[in-house]
């Protein structure tokens, strides 16, 4: 998931510290078999957006992108990625190439790529960028990128319900993130001016935010693998007997979509 964030006066992060999630990145970059918020998340948007077309579609935020190449070998869509890391960049170029995908990756700034960019993609897609920053302040700039009828793609985490514990234990965590529900999301697509917004909680319970704390990652990974197990065959058990499991207090994150009229 790439989600090196480009800085402006409102960002919650810096390029150093999104520097320093790459370092020990390797390649190949692609998503885990069966990993449930991409699962949950690609279904979403195969049942709403144009699949097979030359479309083209940007993600904003693209460092160390596993994402790109999803939409470009499953969709086929044309794919372009800005981000404002250049090592992060770079990764994500590297990537589309080992995989066999095409793609066109620039490192800048995502505001200023926005005014030189506007109406030109017909999907904008972005996996961890908004909430990085304030006053839903991203959201316009990535809507003017959109051609009249394109469609803007958000994946947020959820910080809310039961991941709450992660900011209790993680202090850091909450200075580089506003706490997004999905309602709140749904409003900024609007406040955006986008229209026909909709969105759905998305993967199942994880301990990935505590697990990034360096003094309970070990005691912590035994656990996490038994809830994997868990969630492995709640998510069976659902798809057998039609049940939603998708929910605010255990879900991972939270997709939408909204359309540019």
């Amino acid at each position: 998931m790439g989600d090196s964030h480009q800085r402006g006066p409102t960002a919650l992060t810096d390029q150093g510290y999104w520097h320093s999630q790459w370092e020990r990145v390797r390649l190949p970059i692609t998503i885990r078999k069966g990993e449930p918020w991409a699962v949950d998340s690609f279904r979403f948007q195969r049942e709403r957006l144009p699949v097979g077309r030359p479309l083209k579609l940007l993600e904003v935020g693209c460092a160390a992108s596993a994402t790109l190449p999803v939409y470009a070998r499953d969709f086929g869509y044309e794919v372009y990625g800005v981000d404002y890391d250049a090592h992060g960049a770079e990764l994500t170029r590297r990537n589309l190439e080992c995989l066999g995908c095409r793609g066109v990756v620039e490192c800048d700034d995502f505001f200023s790529y926005a005014r030189r960019h506007e109406g030109e993609f017909d999907v904008v897609s972005s996996f961890g960028l908004v909430e990085h920053f304030t006053g839903d302040t991203a959201f316009p700039p990535l809507a003017s990128l959109l051609r009249p009828g394109g469609v803007l793609v958000t994946y947020v985490p959820n910080l809310r319900g039961i991941h709450r514990l992660a900011l209790a234990l993680n202090p850091g965590l909450r200075e580089k993130h506003v706490i997004y529900d999905l309602p709140a999301l749904l409003r900024a697509l609007e406040g955006a001016g986008l229209t026909r917004v909709e969105g759905r909680y998305v993967g199942s319970l994880t301990l990935y935010y505590l697990t990034s704390l360096r003094g309970l990652r070990l005691l912590l990974w035994p656990l996490q693998l038994a809830i994997g197990a868990a969630n492995l065959a709640t998510r069976s058990l659902s798809r057998f007997l039609n049940l939603r499991l998708n929910c605010s207090f255990l879900s991972f994150g939270m997709i939408s979509i909204g359309w540019k009229p």
